[in-house]
């Protein structure tokens, strides 16, 4: 098995030969080499001979997200590149660069003269904070022309930065920024909007990208004003997605399309926003986008509507008509790509975009994606394709609605070569109440075209079809099947199909297809069945397992637990998967589960899947019991840790498992899980990839596997476990003592070092002295985990029980040990918090000094009482930095007298990042003056 060294041995040879050779070491090569403590040495002496002796080409660029060493060695590393209009032009940062002593030396290199020639400055998925990026915002050289900061933690400091950035002209030459998913606000945005007004000349700015701020309708109300004054004149890329920016905000930008100024925008995006919703009454409100769709788009070649309602009242026939009214009226002329879907538009409104693409005003349309079609819009749209409107379409997509009857019609003149450049072809159909038409015209129209050679272009085929199998049409179905290996799909890459059928002959055909060797390009197979007899199962496994298919990289199987996985995995051990194919197991139990299950750990521990990845469990049928029996989980659970062969030789059975979903609800009785569980910890190997192991729907029957989960742990059978959900969402369960006891010992191993995010679930139902007692002996025995000093990386912590308020004394023993320094999320679904002693011990607990990193708390059972003594406490000691207060699944209430305490503290400014309150349905029972206060304190309020 390789190390750390070896690996680092492996990329430093090159970097020296590199040097010796007096050629240039790759950018790629000496970040890796800097980022990591072996190879530091290596990488700076390669920039030391490139700097001094002018060896090799100049470094362009550097790439810091995997750097996780001290402050001091990055001052070397960034001191030991070469200066001048030739080198470092890319910087890319990471989550260590950009905060402590690390923040410090990465501002002051900024600010010197090596980074002046830097173009590209790559800040995102970095976890930094508002004041991080206030400070690095501050220190941006003004050559930059692309700015990326998405995905981090930045606000008003942040945003403020910007604002003086361009009112100083630093960014004069900017020509890209990136902002998305952070709580920036309608005052951020704000704050950034005056930045562009601030700027004295008109900015070369092409794109600009505010997904998912929070900007709401004030934020692009004010993003507008500049934008309508001409400040962006080359602006290119829009996207505004996730804002709930409502139809006053849609109005702001309508006015900034009116004024001209934003001729060159080729790229809008507008995705679920509630457009056609106003922002108070949540009434419709169609008007401010029939103003957008007034104004000529002459350079738009992306419009992305999707996730949007656009219905309107129930009883309206037609309500977002001014979509097809701007293509059918030559608005949107050179509009490549749109995207409807999920907006749940009248089908009289999607019949008239239809038919104005079939107009020939939109002849450059390469990307389509659909909500609904009936069958008049389906009409429509093959005409369009008929008389060769649409001859640039390269992706359609329909999976909004199964009940796409139009479908039907388009498929026929798809197949018939109306649309010779299509790439990618996507629908989810399903049987109406007549099924006799556009299913049927589907497999057999695709059926005739790629017997026909008229599909050679397509590179993705996803099709799914929902129907029980008494409806299922073999026919067709299997015609279209054996047509896949007609000869015709060489471009072919990936190919998704779902049915069911009471037969297997479509199972049979699609083997012969794939054992053809015409899809010679074919990389992704993803296959969801259900089938009535098996024999041709086993085909189809053998021909995956004997390399028929020798291009493929990725497989998806979903399969039910009957003979015919259990024919398919025969069929999958007649020779075996290459470890190059990754695979991903979807199993789904029923009442002859017992054989296939078996069969399954068979080819596992035989290593024909040496490439899976993931295996999920799912749940029994609605009506029926668990399946799974202890035997069959027992042999599964060893067949994943199986070793086969002996020391240099040895090999693991599933070296590349990742995650592991299980619904518990898919076993038989309480021995099932265990047998799983007990198989894993009985067997000789380990799952050494595994991060994620999810396992969920618990009932109190299934707490008897928390001690063999507990014993995988311990015996340090998951090494790399991140991700561990032991927990159930709907039933009340209580693991017990000896549960409890023996997960609180595994977490208190150095084995749960690893873990990163932690959900578990035990209460006691009673409401007598013994089941407090019993509870409080379990919270007092898992806080000792807490404070044990193994967790010291856990980010996530969730408990999901109801707790009694005893219990939660208990529980804040361990929340409070100062030992959960990194936890940035804490869960508390259904703990009840009123003025009581539990209320009271997690106050002290929620604190800066034992929770440094606390950043969102959840709470599902506060008070006003509870929110008040809260508030209390925070007023007297320092809260955590927290950013997210989500009470919005609350089931006990909060009214005006608790969010005004919650006013009160904001107002102190003890809570300064503390900007996104969520109150969910609490919302509408506080008075409109409180809903109005709470929205002005904390922006992000939902």
């Amino acid at each position: 098995m390789e190390t750390a060294d070896d690996a680092s041995m492996g990329i430093c040879v090159p970097a020296l030969s590199a040097i010796f050779t007096h050629t240039s070491a790759p950018a790629e090569l000496i970040s890796k080499l800097a980022s990591e403590k072996a190879g530091f040495g290596t990488g700076w002496l390669v920039l030391q001979f490139i700097k001094q002796m002018q060896i090799g080409g100049p470094i362009s660029s550097l790439d810091l997200s995997e750097f996780s060493l001290d402050a001091g060695k990055l001052g070397l590393l960034l001191s030991s590149l070469p200066a001048g209009p030739d080198f470092l032009e890319t910087l890319k940062g990471g989550p260590h660069v950009c905060k402590g002593p690390c923040l410090s030396v990465l501002n002051k290199f900024l600010r010197g003269a090596a980074s002046v020639s830097l173009k590209t400055l790559n800040l995102s998925k970095c976890d930094m904070s508002d004041s991080a990026g206030g400070t690095l915002l501050h220190s941006l050289p003004p050559s930059l022309e692309y700015l990326d900061v998405s995905e981090n933690r930045l606000r008003s400091l942040s945003m403020e930065a910007v604002r003086s950035a361009f009112s100083q002209g630093t960014l004069s030459k900017l020509l890209g920024l990136d902002v998305s998913n952070n709580p920036l606000g309608p005052s951020g945005v704000a704050t950034l909007a005056r930045g562009l007004s601030a700027s004295e000349r008109a900015l070369p700015l092409q794109s600009l990208k505010l997904s998912k701020t929070a900007a709401k309708a004030e934020g692009v109300k004010a993003l507008s004003a500049p934008l309508k004054e001409g400040k962006a004149p080359s602006l290119q890329v829009l996207d505004l997605g996730g804002n709930d920016m409502r139809a006053e905000g849609v109005g702001g930008l309508a006015g900034a399309v009116g004024a001209g100024t934003l001729s060159s925008l080729r790229v809008l995006i507008l995705r679920a926003n509630c457009l056609a919703k106003k922002s108070k009454g949540d009434e419709w409100n169609f008007s401010s986008l029939a103003t957008l769709f007034s104004h000529q788009f002459p350079a738009l070649q992306e419009l992305d509507f999707s996730e949007n309602q656009l219905q309107g009242s129930a009883d309206a026939a037609t309500a977002a008509s001014m979509v097809g009214e701007a293509f059918g009226g030559g608005r949107l002329p050179s509009v490549e790509r749109l995207n409807l879907s999920g907006t749940q538009m009248r089908q009289t409104d999607v019949t008239a975009v239809c038919s104005a693409l079939g107009t020939g005003s939109v002849p450059s349309l390469r990307v389509l994606h659909l909500c609904r079609v009936d069958v008049p819009a389906g009409e429509a749209l093959a005409a369009a394709l008929d008389s060769d409107r649409l001859p640039e379409l390269r992706e359609l997509v329909a999976q909004d609605d199964t009940l796409s009857e139009g479908m039907g019609v388009v498929t026929r003149s798809i197949a018939s070569g109306k649309a010779p450049a299509l790439s990618v072809l996507k629908m989810e159909v399903a049987y109406s109440t007549d099924p006799n038409t556009h299913v049927d015209d589907i497999w057999e129209g695709l059926a005739a075209g790629l017997r026909g050679g008229r599909l050679g272009s397509l590179e993705d085929l996803d099709l799914s079809f929902r129907y029980d199998e008494d409806d299922f049409p073999t026919e067709p179905n299997r015609e279209f099947a054996r047509a896949l290996g007609a000869g015709a799909l060489s471009s072919l890459r990936r190919l998704s199909l779902e049915w069911s059928e009471d037969s297997d002959e479509v199972v049979g055909a699609l083997a012969e297809s794939l054992g053809s060797g015409v899809l010679v390009s074919l990389e992704e197979l993803c296959i969801s069945v259900g089938c009535g007899e098996e024999e041709e199962c086993k085909s189809l496994g053998e021909v995956l397992s004997t390399g028929k298919v020798p291009s493929l990289r990725k497989l998806e199987l979903t399969w039910w637990l009957d003979e015919s996985l259990e024919k398919l995995a025969q069929g999958l051990g007649v020779g075996s998967l290459s470890p190059d194919v990754a695979v991903d197991f979807r199993l789904w139990p029923t009442e002859e589960g017992d054989a296939a299950l078996k069969a399954f750990a068979a080819i596992i521990r035989d290593r024909k899947v040496p490439g899976l990845r993931k295996l999920e469990i799912g749940e029994a049928r609605p009506d029926d019991e668990g399946f799974i029996v202890e035997g069959a989980a027992r042999d599964l659970g060893e067949a994943l840790v199986h070793v086969s062969g002996e020391g240099r030789t040895a090999s693991l059975s599933s070296p590349a498992l990742e995650e592991l979903w299980i619904d518990s609800d898919g076993f038989e009785t309480e021995k099932g899980l265990s047998g799983l569980l007990s198989g894993i910890a009985s067997g000789g190997g380990c799952l050494p990839s595994l991060h994620n192991l999810h396992i969920n729907r618990l009932r109190q029957r299934d707490t008897p596997a928390a001690p063999p989960l507990a014993e995988c742990i311990t015996k340090g059978k998951f090494p790399k476990l991140r991700n561990l959900h032991f927990s159930s969402k709907s039933n009340p369960i209580s693991l017990g003592q000896e549960g409890m006891q023996a997960l609180a010992l595994a977490l208190c191993s150095p084995h749960a070092k690893s873990l990163r995010s932690l959900t578990l679930r035990s209460e006691e139902t009673g409401n007598d002295r013994k089941a407090v007692g019993a509870e409080v002996a379990q919270m007092a025995t898992i806080a000792v985990a807490f404070s044990s000093g193994q967790l010291t990386a856990l980010e996530e912590l969730s408990l999901e029980g109801e707790l009694f308020t005893e219990s939660v004394s208990a529980l804040c023993v361990g929340l409070g040990s100062g030992k959960l320094r990194s936890l940035r999320s804490l869960e508390l679904q259904r703990v009840l918090l009123h003025d009581d002693e539990g209320t009271t011990a997690l106050c002290q607990a929620l604190s800066a000094e034992k929770l440094p990193e606390l950043r969102c708390l959840k709470l599902g059972g506060v008070n006003d009482a509870g929110l008040k003594q809260m508030v209390k406490a925070w007023c007297e000691a320092n809260p955590p930095p927290l950013e997210k207060l989500d009470l919005s699944g609350s089931f006990v209430g909060v009214t005006d007298e608790g969010v005004l305490a919650l006013i009160g503290l904001a107002g102190t400014g003890r809570v300064p990042i503390l900007g996104d309150v969520r109150v969910g349905a609490l919302f509408s029972s506080l008075s409109g003056n409180m809903q109005t206060v709470l929205k002005n304190f904390f922006p992000y309020t939902l």
